[in-house]
């Protein structure tokens, strides 16, 4: 019998524990619950994927109306609803920013900006649900940027009469500013410029992710945009510094939304994003890959009303600063029994992070700060009915968050099973791996012909589906580590080196003997694919996206 969180911790919490990353069995920690010394430990093989539980998104954590508009938005755009009510709650952490503030305690303020990643291949529907709940944002900012170009306009013929004019009577018109709501440029400079002029933070929408992260110190050989970054997710004032010029920005915030590919997920967040805490302020969505399916159903303009009006309900909150130029936001404080509970939660996975990997117990600070972040905007969702904030968030509320911290956290798992696969073959390599094994007939000299293999791999694949040599000869020489060598009247070969060759089967293909009783022409073996091979190969369908996302891949490494 296995020790899970459920099983043990949130059953004796407040009792002494063993220490830090040991593992007993059950009965030894009977026998330490009832006082008895324990002479001899057993470990036991408790895995990461048996204590963090995978759950479903809990739907009803939202209102009726937020939920049936995710129920329509899922429907119409057959994407899973976890994906929607995901983007939706980023979207609407923007637009609270530094508004509100949840304490749970004196000097322990949380704003509410969620940063969200959803995982999900090409083609899956994250980009046309994320445009559309973005769309009420975009709406205020193309409203923002008209009512600029005409105070411009304006400034210009104020600024002209004030150079005309000898007497200097004419006073100096002030350069008038745009209000900021959404952002696509996510270079710190530019960050700042929208900052300074909107001190409640903003909204980062992006349709790959890969792209922000990946651009951090682009244009710096010794940057420090990632430091900013680390800044920016606690909201943290920014003192940038560059040649001759210094700037101060007391008050930063922002929600970020963005999708991701899963295999990209892993070069982007490398290995040092779990040692400098970047990947670890993240949420994941990853749903369930499923059939793409055509849907007839559309999200009206009525449908969206209510998702529109909440968020310019939210615009409207007011944002006060004091005379140091920081925000005054409002506190929401947790009730009596809503803090018992959350203290509970907080007590249950700090014991749980004693016995997880660092991969994952890392994360576990930053959802304690996600609970909190989710409860100050389930708190709004459900004042927008009353259009009055309560101070207080209750019991219910707090609980709600708690569990979608819970499923944010089995997200995770997820996610680090990306990292356990990340040096398995991939599909089109696993392909080209069965082809060459096919092939091994063919092979003179020690040479195998380039134009056998790419026959072999095009065989049954649609015409949009099919690698060149060039293509096929540096999968097999770049990423599967084989030798090709181009000879004379441009005949190209794999040259057959016994041990790579052998190192490649070994990952992709065994050998097993047929049982006498179904023995077959005089056949005494078979080619078995292994599972890996089967489960990534069962449909012939092959998608162009797909073969996309390879030369994507080789962008990223190069990149990276």
């Amino acid at each position: 019998m296995k020790i899970g969180l459920d099983d043990y911790l949130c059953k004796h919490s407040g009792k002494d524990f063993p220490p830090f990353g040991t593992v007993y069995t059950i009965e030894e920690i009977e026998l330490m619950i009832k006082g008895k010394k324990v002479t001899e430990v057993t470990e036991v093989t408790v895995s990461p994927e048996e204590i963090i539980q995978v759950c479903e998104f809990p739907l009803d954590v939202l209102s009726d109306e937020l939920k049936k508009l995710v129920s329509k938005i899922s429907t119409s755009i057959d994407i899973s609803h976890e994906a929607v009510a995901s983007i939706a709650l980023t979207v609407l952490s923007a637009c609270v920013g530094n508004t509100v503030r949840v304490s749970p305690k004196k000097d322990f303020y949380i704003a509410p900006f969620l940063w969200t990643a959803v995982v999900l291949p090409p083609g899956a529907g994250k980009s046309p649900t994320q445009e559309l709940l973005v769309k009420p944002v975009k709406k205020m900012q193309s409203q923002a940027y008209l009512k600029y170009k005409k105070l411009m306009q304006e400034y210009e013929v104020k600024l002209n009469a004030f150079k005309k004019d000898k007497s200097n009577t004419t006073e100096q018109p002030e350069v008038p500013q745009m209000d900021q709501f959404y952002i696509s440029d996510s270079t710190v400079e530019a960050m700042a410029d929208v900052f300074e002029s909107q001190p409640r933070g903003i909204l980062n929408s992006q349709d790959e992710l890969s792209g922000l992260i990946l651009g951090l110190n682009q244009y710096k050989a010794q940057g420090n945009d990632k430091q900013h970054y680390l800044d920016l997710f606690n909201c943290n004032s920014w003192k940038i510094d560059r040649k001759g010029k210094s700037r101060f920005i007391p008050n930063t915030g922002m929600g970020i939304i963005g999708g991701i590919q899963p295999m990209v997920l892993i070069q982007v967040f490398g290995d040092d994003s779990f040692h400098d805490g970047f990947i670890q302020r993240f949420i994941f969505v990853c749903p369930e890959s499923r059939p793409l399916r055509f849907s007839r159903e559309n999200v009206s303009d009525e449908e969206l009303t209510y998702w529109e009006d909440l968020l310019y309900w939210c615009f409207e909150i007011t944002l006060e600063m004091n005379d140091s130029g920081f925000v005054k936001s409002k506190i929401l404080t947790l009730s009596d029994g809503a803090l018992n509970l959350w203290e509970t939660f907080y007590n249950e996975y700090g014991q749980l992070a004693t016995i997880l990997p660092m991969k994952v117990s890392g994360f576990i600070p930053k959802l304690y700060l996600y609970s909190l972040k989710l409860a100050g905007l389930l708190h709004i969702i459900e004042s927008f009915k009353k259009k009055n904030i309560s101070p207080t968030i209750n019991e219910k509320t707090i609980q709600d968050a708690i569990n979608l911290t819970k499923y944010f956290f089995g997200q995770i798992n997820k996610v680090l099973r990306l990292y356990s696969k990340k040096d398995e073959l991939k599909e089109y390599q696993t392909r080209l791996s069965r082809v060459i094994h096919t092939l091994q007939g063919d092979v003179a000299s020690g040479k195998l012909p380039l134009s056998k293999i790419v026959e072999g791999y095009n065989k049954e694949l649609p015409t949009h589906a099919h690698l060149t040599s060039e293509k096929i000869s540096n999968i097999l020489s770049e990423e599967l580590g084989l030798t090709t060598k181009k000879s004379t009247g441009n005949y190209s070969c794999l040259l057959w080196e016994d041990e790579k060759i052998k190192n490649l089967f070994r990952a992709t293909v065994t050998t097993v003997t047929i049982p006498p009783e179904i023995k077959q022409g005089g056949v005494n073996e078979v080619t078995e694919v292994t599972d890996d091979f089967k489960e990534n190969n069962e449909s012939a369908f092959w998608n162009e996206q797909e073969i996309q996302e390879v030369e994507f891949m080789e962008e990223v490494e190069t990149n990276v």
